[in-house]
């Protein structure tokens, strides 16, 4: 078995020394698995991992199988072999069924492990990240291709990735964007005019979800029975599945994980519960605000668009018309009458919507919550995959901070240097229009000076 633990000295470990997350099963409702403690035998990490059931029998972990190490009524308990930093599949058996049934699950354990080839915290670190982004130590800046970066104190903290450094706006208010390891990006697009200053750290949300879930009734007969529904072709855990998605739209800044198409094996198990994951190339989106199309089709990124709500006669940017026009874009109507089929049709992977759909009022019943448009919106394209992307470029109440949103569709389409240029090329010409008007006002007053004399 191949050492797992770096350079960690053997001996135990409590859970204030590592984080954990999980994923799978076709049943997460009631179910929570959680782990108190590691080991460090020989060099090798061992986890104790616990159900909260009392029907399984055994654990498959790195090509063993081992029995419990402890189990009561309500909790089975296994010891099994661990790479830190890194998903495990796992492959549980349980008896809840009318048979015994296998399930897997992804395991994740970050723990900080100490390597030398890492240079001291104190240091600048270049790092190839998403967008040509570099690590950065706090006070220090650097310039990259999607522009300036810095270290932001805010930055969520995510288990199994290292935060490397933010992009640094000059005007807008209501989005960010962050950089991880991985070539991961973080997008955070703010509900309220502007971001808190505290960081979220999206770990201990993921683990209190799942610690609620299994707070709604009898846990193992929950989770175990909705696999078993599952299996037989049930939606009832498809649906819950849509709902928790949704509710990821409900918090105060809606955060998305940008991840390259070659790491989709490194996302961190069990952190769609807390973010929502966008796996790029995105080459087939549907736009359905104006504004964002403009900005796409400046940064050249229009060959990522698949699906627009302005039909040909109303389009206004004469590529997409011509797109449009030749059937590479469909016009799929606007978002609050989106022709879902025709989405599912055309492949769509993502919807970018506007933000009058926060004043919007939905038909179906949602209760208190704030913008039940949105959240009905987000429901139906969970059903089919797809993320939303709210663009609030049009609440900004700087010029500039609208044109600082082609940034967020340089990330999610690789243009961050055009979007980057862009950006400049407008903050030049607001620049020398502002020059120009003070220069004109200066000349009027020095001639209405000399008049008066």
């Amino acid at each position: 078995m191949d050492s797992s633990a770096g350079s960690l000295k053997d001996g135990e470990y409590g859970s204030d020394a590592f984080s954990f997350s999980w994923s799978g099963g076709t049943g997460t409702h009631g179910l929570n698995i959680t782990c108190d403690k590691i080991s460090v035998e020989n060099g090798q990490a061992w986890a104790y991992v616990t159900f909260n059931s009392g029907k399984w029998i055994y654990l498959k972990a790195s090509g063993s199988q081992y029995d419990p190490v402890e189990q009561g009524s309500d909790y089975t308990t296994f010891k099994i072999p661990v790479q830190l930093n890194a998903n495990n599949k796992v492959v549980g058996c349980t008896t809840a069924m009318s048979k015994p049934y296998e399930i897997e699950y992804t395991l994740y354990f970050g723990m900080d492990i100490s390597d030398s080839s890492k240079s001291s915290s104190g240091s600048s670190v270049s790092a190839k990240a998403a967008g040509s982004a570099k690590k950065v130590a706090a006070g220090e800046e650097a310039e990259t291709d999607a522009g300036i970066v810095y270290k932001d104190d805010a930055a969520p903290k995510i288990t199994g990735l290292e935060y490397m450094s933010s992009l640094k706006l000059e005007h807008s208010k209501m989005f960010k964007i962050h950089y991880y390891s991985n070539d991961m990006t973080v997008l955070e697009i703010s509900l309220n005019d502007e971001f808190g200053k505290e960081s979220v750290d999206l770990t201990q949300n993921n683990a209190a979800q799942t610690t609620s879930d299994s707070e709604n009734g009898d846990s193992a007969k929950s989770s175990e029975e909705t696999t078993s529904s599952k299996s037989s072709g049930t939606d009832g855990e498809e649906a819950a599945s849509e709902q928790d998605y949704a509710k990821l739209y409900k918090q105060d800044a809606i955060r998305y994980l940008l991840v390259p198409e070659d790491k989709t094996d490194q996302i961190p198990a069990g952190i769609d519960k807390s973010i929502i994951v966008i796996q790029l190339p995105m080459d087939k989106t549907y736009v359905a605000s104006d504004v964002a199309l403009e900005m796409i089709n400046k940064i050249g990124a229009d060959k990522n668009v698949s699906a627009v709500s302005v039909t040909e006669e109303e389009c206004k940017i004469d590529k997409i018309k011509e797109s449009i026009k030749n059937g590479d874009i469909i016009s799929a109507g606007t978002y609050d009458k989106a022709d879902l089929k025709d989405l599912v049709k055309n492949k769509c992977k993502l919807a970018i919507v506007p933000s009058d759909i926060l004043k919007d009022k939905s038909e179906e019943e949602q209760g208190d919550t704030k913008y039940p448009a949105m959240t009905a919106l987000a429901e139906k394209f969970a059903i089919l995959k797809i993320p939303m992307i709210l663009d609030r470029s049009k609440d900004e109440k700087d010029v500039l901070a609208k044109y600082e949103w082609s940034k967020v569709y340089g990330a999610l389409f690789g243009c961050e240097k055009e979007a980057s240029k862009l950006y400049e090329s407008a903050a030049g010409a607001h620049s020398s229009d502002s020059k120009e008007s003070t220069d004109t006002q200066e000349s009027t007053d020095t001639k209405e000076n000399t008049d008066t004399e």
